[in-house]
């Protein structure tokens, strides 16, 4: 497993030097096309968390993701995995488009870069992440567009999803919108 990061530092301090890092700027290509050269399986969480400016949601999430998936495809990656957000693409206005400059159309336009090459993906798109530890609930997966973006999901179950995502073939080329279900059993999702 290798991670990538845009600061070597930052990433050193906060998740500890056990973890091989690549530095990568996702709006330079030759960057992700070095991380990616001997990778079978690629998940993304990129986002962008600045409405304006250089890592804006348009480079971020649009831009950034098409070129993650022509650096995954000519590296030979076999499944890539992109971590979107729930309602991408629904009502232009929603909020979220207000304060953070389109963030949801530009989303959906990765996604539907990704669904359009001729990459195996898996596209999910949780609603608000939290810290709640992982594996306790069970967890909606929902092959529709929802309006649900206020329902919660741990990061731990989002990352378990991905993985999961990566080699079975329920996942294979589809996207699905993910929650929290809190009467629903722990694993019953897969």
């Amino acid at each position: 497993v290798t991670g990538t990061t845009r600061s070597l530092e930052r990433a050193q301090e906060r998740y500890g030097n056990d973890i091989d890092w690549a530095v990568v700027d996702i709006k330079v290509r030759a960057t992700i096309t070095a991380a990616f050269e001997d990778a079978d399986y690629v998940i993304s969480s990129i986002g962008s968390l600045e409405p304006t400016g250089d890592n804006r949601p348009e480079n971020v999430d649009y831009k950034g993701v098409v070129n993650m998936v022509d650096a995954a495809i000519s590296a030979g990656v076999k499944r890539f995995v992109l971590i979107s957000s729930a309602v991408a693409g629904g009502d232009v206005r929603n909020r979220l488009n207000y304060i953070f400059n389109n963030i949801l159309v530009w989303k959906w336009l990765g996604e539907d870069y990704l669904r359009d090459s001729e990459i195996e993906s898996a596209i999910l798109r949780p609603g608000s992440l939290n810290d709640d530890p992982g594996g306790v609930t069970g967890i909606d997966l929902l092959q529709i567009d929802s309006t649900a973006s206020r329902r919660q999901v741990p990061r731990g179950d989002v990352a378990a999803v991905a993985v999961y995502c990566l080699t079975h073939v329920d996942c294979q080329n589809k996207t699905f919108e993910m929650f929290s279900d809190l009467e629903g059993a722990a694993d019953g999702w897969k």
